[in-house]
């Protein structure tokens, strides 16, 4: 009796577990093909100026040269999906993020993308938000005569058409203190730092500088900024960079570059482009990031 009553409990807890498997499977699977959908009909970059919908995989290293710091800025390896109408106009919501209420983004000439908020750059000079705004990120709407936007997805950067700067969002290490800066011409931003480019070629910043990423004072004839997590990087008139800050993975290793014209910088890695079309990388090299 016992024995049957032993083989009745086994079946019993193997069926139990097979039920389990087949539920966990079930979730897995439901996950899996929920997150690729993002991959489904995913059209050139290019489609952008058609007004067609356009379905990104984000990656910074992975937008051309024309997009950065004119239509589109990203952080993050998130998903987008909107449409443009006109260059200008967004005409529907994007599906990643969900209930942000992009409504208001109208006569917009330039939208910022982060893993946790997007801004809109209106052509009167004010600016719109969407998104988390656990920071006070997002309280930019009182901005005005705003020409440019760098934004962290903790803290926001605002550049005015006089050469100041506002910003909004987390205050940690000082980021966001920006207020007497002036005579600035571009900003960049990463989650713990934020640096300004000033008329005169030379370059200030604020923020976390453990690594020296705020070392910036002695440069000079600097034509563009761009930073990194934690390292940042300059391009000089004569088509040299400088870069400072934290270079474990050798991602400010930049100084023997030459006929550079443009610069960017992922989290983990710098990428240059040459006067000839060629790039110089250095950094973190997963997923080949570097491999150019």
């Amino acid at each position: 009796m016992e024995k049957e009553t032993e083989k009745r409990t086994e079946k019993a807890r193997k069926i139990l577990l097979t039920l389990i498997c087949i539920i966990l499977l079930a979730i897995i699977s439901a996950f899996v093909f929920g997150y690729f959908k993002y991959f489904k009909n995913i059209k050139p970059i290019d489609s952008y100026f058609g007004g067609e919908e356009v379905a990104l995989r984000i990656f910074p290293e992975d937008i051309p040269e024309k997009f950065r710091n004119a239509e589109f800025s990203y952080l993050d390896d998130k998903f987008v999906n909107f449409k443009i109408k006109d260059g200008k106009n967004i005409v529907s919501k994007p599906d990643f993020i969900g209930s942000w209420n992009t409504d208001n983004f109208k006569n917009v000439t330039k939208i910022f993308v982060t893993g946790a908020n997007m801004f809109g750059l209106k052509n009167d000079g004010t600016v719109v938000a969407a998104g988390k705004n656990n920071r006070g990120q997002c309280e930019v709407q009182n901005w005005q005569n705003i020409i440019d936007i760098a934004a962290s997805g903790r803290h926001t950067v605002g550049l005015k058409n006089d050469g100041t700067v506002v910003a909004a969002g987390s205050t940690g290490f000082g980021k966001c203190e920006v207020s007497d800066w002036h005579d600035i011409t571009a900003v960049a931003v990463s989650p713990y730092h934020t640096v300004g480019l000033k008329n005169d070629g030379t370059v200030i910043a604020v923020g976390n500088n453990d690594f020296g990423q705020c070392d910036v004072s002695e440069w000079k004839d600097i034509i563009k900024i761009v930073a990194g997590t934690r390292h940042t990087v300059g391009l000089k008139s004569d088509g040299t960079m400088v870069a400072t800050g934290d270079n474990s993975l050798r991602q400010c290793n930049v100084h023997t570059w030459d006929n550079v014209k443009d610069i960017f910088a992922g989290d983990i890695h710098t990428v240059a482009l040459r006067t000839d079309g060629k790039l110089y990388a250095c950094g973190g090299h997963y997923g080949k990031m570097c491999s150019v």
